[in-house]
Formats: C-alpha cells, structure tokens, sequence
C-alpha cells in the first residue's frame, strides 16, 4: 500500500470513529434540542478545522509552529502532558456550566466532519499533500 492510501486510510478512520461516535450518542437521544446555532456552531468549526489543517500540510505556519509539532511527535510524555492540559482547559466549561452540552456536540461533529471533508478534498478530489507523505 502507498503513503497517499495510507493517509487516507488512517484519516477516514480517525473521522468515521469520531462520527460514529457522535451518531451513537444522537441515536439514544440528544437531551437538547438542535437548533441553529448548533448547526452554524458546526459549519464553523468545520470549516476551521479542514483551514487549519489545509495550513498546516501546506506549510503557512511559522517555523516555529513545526518545530513544536515535531518536538512533541519526538517526546511522548510531554505530548500526553500538553494534550491532558488542554482536554482540562477545554472541558472546564462544560463542567461549570451544563447548558453548553449542545455547543460542545455541535463543535465536536463540526471537527470530525471536517477532518473528513479536508481529507476527502485533499485525498480524493485532489492529490494528497507532500507534507502528509512525508508523515507517514
């Protein structure tokens, strides 16, 4: 199997997981109702997760935004210490206040789906990017 099958294969396992997984808790009932915010909350964090990653395989960060990419994809603990702190600081919220369960499941279906989308534009519409290729 060649690198562009295999980014693509790892990436639209990585997103039908999350969708999944999203699927299964709307299955058995949202406790809210989805209204249009959650829906425009969705699109935006779509939208912005497949920019973000469009800007990160086409190389339009600073050097340093790679240098501390590659640091933490070389020093495991401090990747799960830095991601740890940032599941905490992203989940206060939620904790805090638990009307913004809605947000939350809108801003999480937004970020698979566009980790699909970018993945199926750059993958299978377009070539997959030099920088994911180099990934694998």
């Amino acid at each position: 199997m060649d690198d562009a099958r295999k980014v693509l294969l790892r990436d639209f396992l990585l997103g039908a997981s999350g969708v999944w997984i999203l699927y299964q808790f709307a299955f058995f009932g949202v406790p809210f109702d989805i209204s249009l915010t959650h829906l425009l909350t969705a699109g935006v964090v779509a939208s912005g997760c497949g920019w973000f990653q469009y800007l990160s395989e086409h190389q339009a960060f600073p050097p340093r935004f790679y240098d501390v990419r590659d640091y933490l994809r070389s020093h495991p603990l401090q990747t799960v210490l830095f991601t740890a702190i940032g599941i905490v600081t992203l989940c206060l919220p939620l904790m805090l206040n638990s009307a913004l369960v809605g947000l939350y499941y809108a801003g999480f279906t937004g970020m698979y789906l566009g980790f699909l989308g970018y993945r199926f534009v750059f993958g299978v519409v377009r070539p997959v990017p030099e920088e994911a290729l180099n990934r694998m």
